[in-house]
């Protein structure tokens, strides 16, 4: 047996657990769609495509409406996850990502499929590679009602969303979680945040940057609207452009000695914003 085909458990309320041998490299797009009560799925290391069925409105997802699934592993050798993978796993409590995911599905528009884990509302652990883009651009984001997706940092930490490989750089695409992502603690050890990591986080309150950063990229907290106060490491050096821009609730900023530029758009459309100390060391 190499593979298992499309759409092939659909539906199927009589199965509560699968074991798939090591010999299946494939399996075609929703196959395990609605097994309402499967609650225990082992993926083997050499499946590489976890797709969807159908398009749009219509997807189904590989897992989706898997409604007593509370953990799974998508085991490293996946490279690919198609729309809506989870969507509607409502005890969907873990999830760990394969470290080869890039990014999820690119869509939009009001014909788009769910999101990935969209209403995976008691989802409380996420295991992500770094370097992924988790905007999936779907009706509501990847993460549409995911409450309980509050906290992110490191692997070994409380965060419910846990990044893994994470290096010295901090390059997670997070602006799939405008609708949930409230704290944030980058690790010690970064020293740079990529841009636009947390744009669109609109309900981000906390954050916590430890020293060693060095270059915070452009829009990296781009309309992070409830976002009223961060402190910046001495050890910055460099802010991109727009890194603050509309960030509403913004009332005070210190830039950190040894900065040298003030780029475009910092704070654009800061309104709050009523306290800027500028350092001797900016030229420009």
């Amino acid at each position: 047996m190499t593979g298992i085909g499309r759409r092939a458990f659909q539906g199927r309320k009589n199965i509560t657990k699968i074991r798939i041998p090591d010999t299946v490299t494939h399996i075609d797009g929703g196959a395990f769609y609605n097994c309402v009560n499967l609650a225990d799925i082992r993926l083997p290391e050499r499946i590489e495509k976890l797709d969807c069925y159908g398009t749009g409105t219509n997807c189904q997802g590989m897992f989706g409406h898997c409604e007593s699934l509370t953990a799974i592993t998508i085991p490293d050798s996946v490279t690919y996850l198609g729309s809506s993978a989870f969507a509607y796993c409502y005890n969907l409590q873990e999830a760990e990502l394969s470290g080869s995911l890039q990014s999820f599905p690119s869509s939009s528009g009001l014909s788009s499929p769910p999101g990935m884990f969209e209403d995976c509302g008691s989802l409380t652990s996420l295991t992500i590679p770094n370097g992924i883009n988790l905007s999936d651009h779907s009706r509501q984001g990847a993460f549409h009602n995911c409450v309980n997706l509050k906290t992110a940092g490191m692997v070994g930490s409380d965060a419910n969303i846990k990044v893994k490989n994470i290096g010295n750089i901090w390059n997670v695409q997070m602006d799939a979680f405008y609708d949930t992502l409230t704290e944030v603690a980058i690790p010690v050890g970064v020293t740079e945040i990529c841009g636009g990591a947390f744009s669109d986080c609109s309900r981000l309150t906390s954050v916590s940057i430890p020293d060693g950063v060095v270059n915070i990229g452009p829009s990296v907290f781009y309309e992070c609207a409830g976002l009223t106060e961060i402190t910046l490491p001495d050890s910055v050096r460099k802010i991109g452009e727009n890194a603050f821009g509309r960030c509403f609730s913004l009332k005070r900023m210190d830039i950190p000695d040894g900065v040298t530029e003030i780029p475009s758009g910092l704070f654009d459309l800061c309104s709050n914003l009523t306290t800027v100390t500028v350092p001797d060391s900016v030229t420009g």
